[in-house]
This record gives C-alpha cells, structure tokens and sequence, in this order.
C-alpha cells in the first residue's frame, strides 16, 4: 500500500530531523560490535552532497565503508537494502543486474525485493538474478501461485561479533498483482501477517536477533509488527517518508530511510546482541569522504550530479 502523496510529505515533515544534517558521522555508542546500515530503495542513488547521481554517487558506499574502518575501528558492518533497486519509472534506468553486481562490490549482506524491481524485470527475472547475485535476495511474502513456495529467499541469517543477526525481506502487497511465466509459474504477493510470524518465531527461538527490510506501507508494516512479536527492529521504506529516530505507533523500532539515498539507517548492536541505537542521518552527513578526490566532503566542490 502506497501513502498518498501529500500524507506521506506531512509524515515527511513531522518526523525529528535534530542532528540529521549536521556534516559529520555521529561516532557509534561505546561497546558496539555490529552495525546494520540500511539504505532505502535508491537505484543507485546516494545523494552525498545535494546531489542526485546514480552509478557514480553510489562510488559512496566502498568509500565509507573503508573510511568506517578506521572510525570505528573492531565493528563489524553489514549492509543490507530495504529493496527497489530499479525503478522502470525513471528515464534512465540502471538495470536491476547492474545494480545487483555494484552492490555486491560494497559488499552489501542482503537486499529486499521491492515492486519497482519486480516491475522492471518481472518475476522470472528476479529469480534468475537471485540465482546469481553474490548476496540474498529476499521477499517471505512473494510466492509461487501453484505451489506456495516463496519465489527468492525468505531470510538471511548471518553470525556476527552480536551473535546471530537474521534478516526477513517483506515486499509491499498487492492483492491485485501478478507476475511469473514458464519458468517460475504464477508469482504473487500475500499477506505478510501470515507468513512472517512463523519465520520470527523459529529465529527467536534459536536466540537471533531478527530484523525486517520492509518496503510495505506505512500502516501495513505497523500492522505486520503487532502480528509478529519478537522483532528487534525493522528498516523500512516506501514514499518519501524517512525518520532520524524509532518512530511511535510501532511495535520494534522502527527506521524509514526513504528513496533516492536520503538517509542512512543504523541499528547498533553489542556484543550480547542488545541493541544500543536506532537512528539514521541524512547521507550527506554519514558519508564524509569524496571518493573522487580521496578529501572531505565539506571540502570538495558539490556539482550538480555525480555519475
């Protein structure tokens, strides 16, 4: 479910954004071992100073990823994507293998699937790429028509200094959509009430800390959280809604990160697996080093895109 445009901007514009833009990485809390860091569907977007390129923006994320090793030196980053990483709407689509093959570079932990990804490549498509993406592609609640098996992975479970840290990836549903072909059969979405809380119960009770990449609607993914309980906290994007911290009315912190690499989700983690901080900051802030020019980034000339 897609919020209506100008409810999402009054979401948009009642959310904190104290600290979200003050142009430097705000140091992780004392005793982190992991952090997630969770960007929105953005198709290659990372908007680090003002800008809007694609490809060449999204250079960002393996600069930060090798500056965040000595900022914060012993933590243990996994990238993950709530989904949409194409969009067939924009006139200059990156394909979705191109993107799959970049994110890989960085490296991403594992991505959602979103709609947008769905509708540029369809569902055999999306399965092909899963086959052969160098990290998961996930969505519990898109299944196969015929049979009800889940078209891509459903979670990802990954051992870090935290302890174990599983991922679900939940697709916005559309009761009306339906994709597939020979080689998959019919694909569709369902209800992710009815799936997830099995897949949330299983981990917790192997002891992991579970968190959701949601591309799902504002009031659907609140409705999903009430329906599983035992979520840790969960990243999400759909519209232009973002927060800078957990948001009330949901039953896990909750993040939304936005389109267009507007921001820049972080869950914390200690080594007890406790979660220290939910929070995000606007990409301009989080990334402070031009991969173009090796400076700073308040240094560096800002153009008008970087592709």
């Amino acid at each position: 479910m897609r919020l209506p445009f100008v409810l999402a901007t009054l979401l948009l514009l009642a959310v904190p954004v104290a600290g979200a833009g003050d142009g430097a990485w705000r140091p992780l809390p004392e005793g982190t071992a992991t952090v997630l860091l969770a960007t929105g569907g953005d198709t290659g977007f990372i908007n680090p100073k003002g800008c809007q390129g694609r490809m060449g923006g999204a250079l960002y994320r393996p600069a930060f990823t090798e500056w965040l090793r000595g900022a914060e030196p012993g933590v243990q980053p996994l990238w993950v994507s709530t989904g949409n990483l194409a969009d067939p709407s924009l006139d200059e689509l990156v394909p979705l293998g191109e993107m799959i093959a970049f994110y890989g570079t960085v490296p991403y932990a594992a991505a959602a699937v979103g709609r947008f990804d769905l509708e540029a490549v369809g569902a055999e498509g999306v399965a092909a790429l899963a086959a052969t993406a160098p990290f998961p592609l996930l969505a519990a609640n898109l299944r196969v028509l015929e049979t009800g098996r889940p078209l891509v992975g459903e979670t990802a479970a990954f051992d870090t200094p935290s302890g174990r840290i599983v991922v679900i990836g939940v697709v916005e549903h559309d009761r009306t959509a339906v994709w597939g072909g020979p080689r998959t059969g019919t694909v569709v979405t369902v209800d992710p009430r009815e799936v997830v809380p099995p897949l949330v119960a299983y981990w917790k009770g192997q002891g992991a800390r579970v968190v959701l990449l949601s591309n799902l609607g504002y009031v659907d993914l609140a409705e999903l959280l009430r329906a599983a309980p035992g979520v840790d906290a969960a990243l999400a994007s759909n519209g232009s809604v973002i927060s800078t911290a957990p948001q009330d009315g949901f039953a896990a912190p909750t993040l939304w990160v936005g389109l267009l690499g507007q921001q820049l989700g972080r869950l914390a983690f200690d080594r007890s697996g406790a979660l220290l901080e939910a929070s995000a900051q606007t990409v301009a802030g989080a990334f402070p080093i031009d991969p173009l020019s090796g400076n700073p980034v308040a240094s560096s000339a800002a153009p008008g895109s970087a592709r």
